[in-house]
């Protein structure tokens, strides 16, 4: 089974008319397991909540917790922050970005690949030895 780990960037192209959704759809279509970090979570609903206003805001909110179920969510923890800090080190990466990272390298031995629209993240998660789609292939 193909293992995917889906950053903030990539969860909202289901639910943002951006220019990389359906690029974002079809990836998401060759894979059957999908993991995010819990504090995708909360990324996404505050920018759900800072981009959208009244209905479409309401629907893309209800569209979202509706796919949670479809997701495996990692809980954050102080061994995970740790192994945030040694991804950061040296690559420059915004602190949610290297918890991301972190979070897909506990999947690493299971062959798991990392999809971003960010390109440092994606930069850095394949310098980390990740698997890399989406801003980096």
């Amino acid at each position: 089974m193909k293992f995917l780990y889906l950053d903030t960037s990539a969860i909202l192209k289901r639910y943002f008319d951006e220019a990389e959704s359906e690029e974002s759809e079809v990836i998401l279509s060759n894979f059957q397991i999908f993991a995010i970090s819990n504090i995708a979570i909360t990324e996404a609903l505050i920018n759900i909540r800072r981009k959208l206003t009244g209905q479409e805001r309401e629907l893309a909110t209800r569209l979202f917790e509706a796919d949670l179920p479809s997701f495996t969510v990692v809980d954050f923890s102080s061994e995970l922050g740790h192994q945030a800090v040694t991804v950061s080190d040296g690559k420059n990466l915004a602190t949610l970005d290297s918890i991301h990272i972190a979070t897909a390298l506990r999947f690493k031995s299971q062959g798991i690949t990392f999809l971003t629209y960010d390109r440092t993240q994606g930069l850095a998660a394949k310098r980390s030895g990740l698997k890399t789609l989406g801003a980096v292939s």
